[in-house]
């Protein structure tokens, strides 16, 4: 049997194996298949053309690149022109005849529209009542419609076009291969100047899929992103603020039954709402009641919030940490003196490891869906965003990790401090008296203090002996920033920024000062990890931010973390202390 008979219909008839789809990977294997066959036969040219044939399948298409649309290999098919000009119409497959004869006109020395059209026949004659992959096909229905688009074939446009519309109008897709369709004749202009008529289309399909579950909801709200866009281009104004008018009713309806399970989720979508509504046109908004619906939404939000806020009460978490008190009374229990004693509290917790907090991190649902995002504590604000995982942006997946790692930090400091510094500090108070006196001089012993600052950092530190985190809190964040601003400036690193406007220079604050490459090589990655946490990451503490602008309310001005912040300075301070009398040793 020749290679063409191989390829008639009568003898194209593989089978998709369980758990597999119809599209270019099926394609490829079925046809190693044969070349292997052909092999075993002794049959070695059909052999090489079956392999080629599996590796023109197996190409990915790039249409930014138009001189090597499927890579370089004109080099590979430039001989083997003739053999695939002879087989072309034997083909019975459609989507290994579109992609030959693709190939055909992009690599044959004297092009042939006819192959155009082929392309276009082909891919119109695909019957899709059978599992197939979508992105296959869609992929192919694109290029397609750029082929014919680009080639001006305007009958092969009205064909694939009418075609397109069919498969939306009776496949059985109840997910997005109706949507992905659509796509390809909005973004390739197949309906260009008739845009409106997909859009109704859609709009249709949108309203069928408005019910009370979470997922057809979600796919109306997309279909009804396809209609804006629609009427964009078709620039049919009116329409597409009625669209998004309607969509930011969708939405809300969303947020509404996800109230039921959590405002944070809630409180999301009730902002996509918001967005949608705003951008209803101000012409359209008396007739569509647009503001009061911002109005409604925007107490919606407030509410989703508080809701939020409510269901993040820290509750009781069953975790016996009695024996951790313990150890760490017993650690400060009986020392020789002061600065013995001191030098163990500040050692009860150690320095995290940041990289390994970051490798502990396991992708979530959440994270693939909308990400998360961080509210203050005061009002509900949302203060960070993570967008979760984007598969088109590497970076995505490193910024999870890192709130994971923050997440941990938090976790491991709000258990410490209660189960183990607050403790220690009762049993040395209760053994030392510790003056004012005592913790300036410490403080003029400490090389990282600056001799201006040696009162006002001991203020901060005798309040936290006394408990008073307020003003340990409110005077040591300023004064923390000075000290990391001291220390970069005496390695000669400038600190300051120029605006160009005045020429007036300012001294940049401790979220910039942190994000010096220099201070990761002086204080090391996991203590630089530990002060972005606690002082200046607003998925942290970030007490100094909180600070500066007054945002913290008297319930709320004193947490663990402001605890955390007073121990990790006098750490600081008695480490420099110990350092520099190693270095003078």
């Amino acid at each position: 049997m020749n290679i063409q008979e191989k390829l008639k219909k009568e003898n194209w008839n593989y089978e998709i194996a369980d758990g597999e789809y119809y599209g270019y990977y099926s394609l490829t294997k079925h046809l190693l298949a044969l070349a292997k066959e052909a092999t075993d036969n002794s049959e070695g040219n059909q052999a090489k053309i079956l392999n080629m044939l599996s590796q023109i399948c197996h190409l990915n298409f790039n249409a930014n690149n138009k001189i090597f649309s499927y890579g370089d290999i004109q080099d590979s098919v430039e001989d083997k022109m003739k053999w695939l000009a002879d087989i072309v119409d034997d083909i019975h497959e459609p989507l290994l005849k579109n992609r030959v004869a693709d190939v055909l006109w992009l690599y044959q020395q004297h092009k042939k529209i006819i192959y155009v059209d082929k392309v276009v026949d082909s891919a119109i004659s695909m019957n899709l009542n059978q599992r197939f992959a979508s992105q296959d096909v869609l992929a192919c229905f694109r290029r397609t419609a750029e082929l014919a688009i680009g080639t001006s074939r305007k009958t092969k446009v009205r064909e694939l076009y009418t075609y397109l519309l069919s498969e939306i109008d009776n496949n059985t897709d109840e997910r997005y291969f109706k949507l992905g369709i659509a796509r390809v004749i909005l973004d390739s202009g197949l309906n260009k100047n008739e845009e409106y008529i997909l859009a109704e289309k859609m709009q249709h399909i949108a309203e069928s899929k408005k019910t009370e579950s979470h997922v057809k909801m979600t796919q109306a709200i997309d279909y009804l992103d396809f209609v804006i866009d629609s009427y964009h281009k078709s620039k049919k104004r009116q329409s597409k603020s009625e669209a998004n008018n309607e969509k930011g009713l969708y939405l809300e309806v969303h947020a509404d039954n996800r109230m039921l399970d959590s405002g944070l989720v809630a409180c999301v979508f009730y902002k996509k709402a918001l967005n949608a509504f705003q951008d209803v046109e101000q012409q359209f908004r008396e007739d569509l009641k647009t503001e009061i619906s911002i109005k409604r939404i925007r107490q919606k939000i407030n509410d989703a919030n508080m809701s939020g806020l409510n269901s993040m009460q820290i509750t009781e978490t069953g975790i016996d940490v009695s024996e951790l008190t313990e150890q760490a009374i017993s650690c400060v229990t009986g020392t020789t003196d002061l600065s013995e004693a001191l030098k163990i509290l500040i050692n009860l917790v150690h320095e995290p490891d940041y990289q390994k907090m970051r490798e502990q991190y396991h992708p979530s649902a959440i994270d693939f869906f909308g990400g998360s995002r961080a509210v203050s504590p005061v009002d509900g604000r949302t203060i960070a965003i993570n967008k979760g995982i984007d598969i088109n942006d590497p970076s995505s997946i490193e910024e999870c990790k890192n709130d994971h790692a923050i997440k941990l930090l938090m976790t491991k400091i709000n258990l410490t401090v209660g189960s183990r510094i607050l403790p220690a500090l009762d049993k040395i108070n209760s053994e030392y008296v510790i003056t004012s006196d005592y913790l300036e001089n410490l403080c003029k012993q400490a090389p990282i203090v600056p001799p201006n600052r040696q009162k006002l950092m001991s203020h901060a530190l005798y309040s936290g002996f006394q408990k008073d985190y307020y003003t340990s809190t409110h005077v040591i964040c300023p004064q923390f920033e000075h000290m990391i601003r001291t220390t970069l400036k005496d390695k000669g690193v400038k600190t300051t920024y120029i605006d160009p406007a005045n020429g007036i220079e300012t001294e940049n604050g401790l979220s910039t000062l942190m994000n010096s490459p220099e201070l990761v090589s002086l204080l090391g990655e996991n203590l630089c990890f530990e002060i972005k946490t606690i002082f200046t990451d607003s998925k942290g503490f970030n007490l100094r931010n909180n600070i500066a602008h007054g945002l913290l309310d008297d319930a709320h001005a004193i947490t663990s973390g402001s605890v955390y912040a007073w121990l990790l300075t006098l750490r600081m301070i008695i480490k420099s202390i110990e350092n520099n009398v190693a270095h003078q040793i």
